[in-house]
């Protein structure tokens, strides 16, 4: 090969380099704030919230005095702590995570595009040693597919159940786990499963290690005597070519152990791009088995077999492709959560006055909204956005219940209503529960107690 090839794909290995390192991080950034939410998302804290709420609906009376001893019982935190984690701290974790998750596909994409720009000038520029060139850059793209692939994480397994009670559903995550491929083989050794761990480190590290160092070998050296040497060993572990989609099916079927109907297993970026490598090598090693200067003990002939280059390219822009759609479906398919709750309160609202909750929504999913008065008038209730709060309250400080209910949300509106329920998709944004006592007159109570519930789903 040429010098200026080289110097080429030293730059694009920079390039890509630094796009995977930053694909990595920024996945594994993501992993950890998902990681901290479902550690809150836990039994204690959705338990504290449940049986609060459960005490409020069936014994209002006991539930002040028998909340301590269960509590203490329990172990549960306080219910502000649990408040706090659940309603304040998850929607914060839940912006970082939908942050690093964008950053990781922008980097991840780059890093794509980058690869697929590299193998269409290696097929582009005409000459006697394109078929080697187009294999030299297959070697290079599937090294960096098979970096990122080893490094980010894999597969996210999350035990979720729910109990139903006749006065809601308690849900929280049991279990979760965040894998990569080099933390399931680092656990199996720490584990003491030697003989798996071993068997796993060497078809999914050594193996392909050793195959990118051959080919890279084959396509720059001209020594006829180490293309023979070559082509034996290539032979040789020819039996193992099957030994990269093997391990693909080994980790998941690991991951897919002991699934339940409350077990959800979702594949991440870094099991999209293993899969990646392995075509692609397998690709790679089957058009160098397929040329004729790999079974001769002579250089290669100038412009041999040149449809090499072009099937090969192909091959490899192919791949790029199904890697990108497998993190498109990834970025798009949400991850499973508990119902994130958004608010838990309670307003004692004056007759013929009205009273505003904030409402943030850290993401779109599906928004759920209770109202119940305990005591007093039936209060008109809408969800407006935050902005559109100046546009319904008129100078002396009241609202009008006709610009309320236009201003509302179509499925989050009701007139002199006692329960109120509703849920509906949602966007992003920062909203108002607005609650509003239109009576007067000396037969209505002088103010109501209203309780209020909100939380928040994925789709």
């Amino acid at each position: 090969m040429r010098i200026w090839p080289r110097i080429f794909a030293l730059f694009y290995l920079l390039m890509a380099g630094g796009a995977a390192w930053r694909t990595v991080e920024h996945t594994r950034a993501e992993a950890r704030c998902f990681d901290q939410i479902w550690n809150k998302e836990s039994v204690q804290n959705e338990g504290a919230q449940f049986v609060s709420r459960y005490l409020k609906a069936e014994h209002p009376i006991i539930g002040p005095f028998v909340w301590p001893s269960i509590k203490q019982a329990l172990d549960l935190p306080s219910l502000q702590e649990s408040a706090r984690e659940l309603g304040t701290e998850i929607p914060h974790l839940a912006q970082l995570a939908e942050r690093e998750a964008a950053l990781a596909a922008w980097w991840s994409w780059l890093l794509l595009s980058v690869s697929l720009l590299y193998l269409v000038a290696a097929m582009a520029v005409p000459d006697s040693h394109r078929t080697r060139r187009v294999l030299f850059a297959l070697a290079g793209v599937a090294t960096i597919l098979f970096a990122v692939g080893m490094a980010a994480p894999a597969m996210v397994i999350l035990t979720i159940p729910s109990v139903s009670v006749e006065s809601g559903k308690l849900a929280f995550v049991l279990q979760h786990e965040i894998r990569s491929i080099l933390s399931v083989i680092a656990g199996l050794f720490s584990s003491g499963h030697w003989m798996i761990g071993v068997l796993l480190a060497a078809f999914s590290i050594v193996t392909p290690l050793i195959k990118t160092t051959l080919t890279v070998i084959a396509t720059t050296t001209a020594s006829s005597s180490l293309h023979g040497k070559i082509t034996r060993f290539l032979h040789a572990i020819g039996k193992w070519a099957m030994a990269d989609v093997f391990v693909a099916a080994v980790l998941l079927a690991y991951f897919a152990l002991n699934s339940q109907e409350a077990t959800k297993a979702i594949p991440c970026p870094g099991l999209y791009y293993f899969v990646g490598y392995c075509l692609l090598s397998m690709v790679t090693t089957l058009l160098l088995a397929k040329l004729d200067f790999l079974g001769e003990d002579k250089p290669p002939e100038p412009g041999k077999k040149p449809g090499f280059a072009i099937i090969g390219g192909l091959f490899g822009g192919a791949l790029l492709l199904i890697v990108a759609g497998g993190i498109y479906t990834f970025e798009k398919y949400p991850v499973p959560a508990v119902p994130m709750e958004l608010n838990d309160s309670q307003v004692s609202l004056p007759a013929h006055h009205w009273h505003q909750i904030p409402l943030s929504v850290p993401h779109a999913g599906i928004l759920s909204i209770e109202v119940r008065v305990t005591r007093g008038n039936a209060v008109n209730v809408a969800l407006i956005r935050a902005d559109q709060l100046s546009k319904i309250e008129q100078t002396n400080g009241v609202i009008d219940a006709g610009n309320l209910q236009r201003a509302s949300l179509p499925a989050f509106k009701a007139v002199q209503a006692k329960v109120y329920n509703r849920t509906s998709q949602i966007d992003k944004g920062d909203f108002l529960i607005v609650l509003q006592d239109p009576t007067r007159g000396i037969l209505s109570a002088t103010k109501s107690d209203i309780e209020i519930h909100a939380e928040l789903r994925n789709d």
